[in-house]
């Protein structure tokens, strides 16, 4: 017997086999590059996805920006106008109050001058001419009013509210607090709120004093506040009674040819007060449980910064134009408590 030919089926198995391992790392090819094609796929079905949302936000942001945009139009259209209607109401309160005839006032020249030297400070008014200009005739009026009602009791002794100089809503309740807050509103060169504060704190002052004529509200105006002789004996407009530096009313009061309306152009302007912090901490706010302010006083630290002649200043423009008015106020300016003309 022939012996048998294992060598033609040996290579007839291995190429068999290895026709077997080709097919399947073909098909191990094809199922990669598919399963690599549908990851392909679904990361581009992601980001197509990812971008149409972010189109859509940034369409709806788009959107929101265009309304926000418009309502905030809205709310500085509304705020303009309050700010017209507040200011509307606070000139007709002035027109009204102006519009009151002025009262004779048994003023300290009522008495023989040999008798002034027996009246208390406190009793020594200042002797004012009829009203030289619109807040003159509303100041007089509402201190004659006062006088003449008895209607002492409505200054109490709390600090008035000082709200309607930081909310245009606040309640006008037409105090006389709130038409000496007309009046300071009234100066657009009052344009600070520092300064704002300051000439209310003089004029509210001086006119409480005037109504109360006590020993009390006289110790509370700060003693380069307090009239001088000249006040006292010379009639001379109310304006002047209003004036911080008394060098300065002394020379007003004896040069009477110097007018209002000359004496505010250059003073109004350049008026400053030398405060280093936040114009808003000039007041300290109170607000109710439900978080809205509701009472606004003046920062006993600004009180007591504002009682000092040195933090007062004026600009260049009443230097040049008043040169003796400002070296009195520079004078006046002086840490020195001696060296103003105030009363004794």
């Amino acid at each position: 017997m022939p012996p048998k030919d294992t060598t033609v089926k040996s290579t007839s198995s291995d190429g068999s086999q290895r026709r077997s391992a080709d097919m399947e790392l073909q098909r191990k090819r094809a199922r990669d590059r598919k399963s690599q094609q549908a990851m392909r796929d679904r990361a581009r079905w992601t980001m197509d996805s990812l971008m149409h949302q972010v189109a859509q936000l940034n369409r709806a942001l788009e959107q929101e920006g265009k309304r926000s945009d418009h309502l905030q139009r809205q709310i500085s259209t509304l705020e303009k106008e309050n700010e017209r209607f507040q200011a509307d109401n606070a000139a007709l309160q002035l027109r009204l109050l102006s519009e009151m005839p002025i009262l004779d006032h048994p003023s300290a020249l009522s008495f023989p001058l040999a008798e002034l030297d027996i009246l208390p400070d406190w009793q020594r008014i200042p002797f004012n001419s009829p009203p030289a200009c619109l807040s003159d005739q509303i100041f007089q009026n509402l201190v004659e009013g006062q006088l003449r009602d008895g209607s002492t009791d409505i200054f109490g002794n709390s600090s008035p509210d000082l709200l309607r100089l930081v909310d245009n809503t606040a309640l006008h309740t037409g105090t006389p607090n709130d038409v000496v807050l007309d009046i300071v509103k009234s100066y657009a060169e009052i344009d600070s709120l520092p300064k704002q504060v300051a000439v209310h704190f003089v004029m509210f002052r001086v006119m409480r004093w005037m109504v109360l004529q006590d020993e009390e509200s006289w110790n509370q105006l700060p003693k380069w506040l307090r009239p001088i002789p000249e006040q006292i004996t010379t009639t001379h407009p109310a304006w002047i009674d209003r004036i911080p530096w008394p060098r300065a009313r002394q020379h007003l009061i004896a040069h009477p040819e110097i007018q209002l309306d000359d004496f505010a152009a250059v003073y109004s302007s350049g008026f400053e007060i030398s405060w280093a912090y936040d114009a808003k901490s000039v007041l300290i706010t109170l607000s109710s449980s439900e978080g809205n302010a509701r009472h606004a006083m003046i920062n006993p630290v600004y009180e007591e910064h504002i009682t000092h002649l040195q933090n007062w200043k004026v600009g260049d423009a009443l230097h040049h134009r008043f040169p003796a008015l400002a070296e009195a106020i520079q004078q006046d300016r002086q840490p020195s408590p001696t060296s103003t003309p105030v009363m004794a």
